[in-house]
């Protein structure tokens, strides 16, 4: 089988959490996804995000692991998530797989670009190594890798323009509790995992 022809599932994570980012986002742009995650997991147990390195403070903030079952989302059940997937060839997984392994890796190193997210909606472009927000990271990971075509740069793409676009098929949308009962985590307890926060 050509590596072409075989193909695999990667999952994008909408949500719009109690955060104050994300309800100073929600008040400019009135849109119902502000947080955007990406995985390779079909158990959904681990996102690739840019969000908050402590759960308990706003800053620092960059790369990291986040959980819809752990976290900020085990603690208000009630946030609503959509949950999207779109399939791939075997070159753009291993290059997608390949490209977080080593981000991850060098994760301190990324930080949350919260100047980059003021000037989303607008013309500005601010280029900055090492430094991403969340739909401008999945994005621009796609897209490179010729997954989605973009109709703009990825530092002016918001969450919410990537949850519409026809590329993906839905495969959950609904509250944390409800994703939670559907993949059986109800055994699951409170508690952060070492590397795993919540988003910013």
């Amino acid at each position: 089988m050509d590596r072409k022809d075989k193909t695999y599932k990667i999952y994008l994570m909408f949500s719009r959490s109690n955060t104050l980012l994300s309800k100073a986002i929600y008040k400019r742009t009135k849109e119902d996804y502000t947080h955007v995650a990406i995985s390779l997991d079909d158990t959904f147990d681990t996102f690739y995000a840019f969000g908050r390195r402590n759960p308990n403070f706003m800053l620092p903030a960059g790369f990291t692991k986040e959980s819809p079952f752990k976290g900020l989302y085990e603690k208000n059940q009630d946030i609503k998530i959509k949950i999207v997937s779109i399939e791939i060839n075997e070159s753009q997984y291993e290059s997608i797989s390949n490209h977080l392994s080593k981000m991850y890796e060098e994760r301190l190193d990324y930080k949350y670009d919260i100047l980059g997210v003021m000037l989303c909606n607008g013309n500005i472009t601010l280029n900055r190594k090492y430094h991403k927000f969340c739909s401008e990271f999945v994005s621009e990971l796609l897209s490179s890798n010729g997954v989605i075509d973009i109709f703009k740069s990825p530092k002016h793409i918001r969450p919410y323009e990537l949850s519409a676009m026809k590329d993906f098929d839905l495969e959950f949308e609904g509250n944390v509790y409800e994703l939670s009962r559907l993949y059986n985590k109800d055994d699951l307890g409170y508690a952060y995992l070492s590397d795993m926060y919540e988003p910013v």
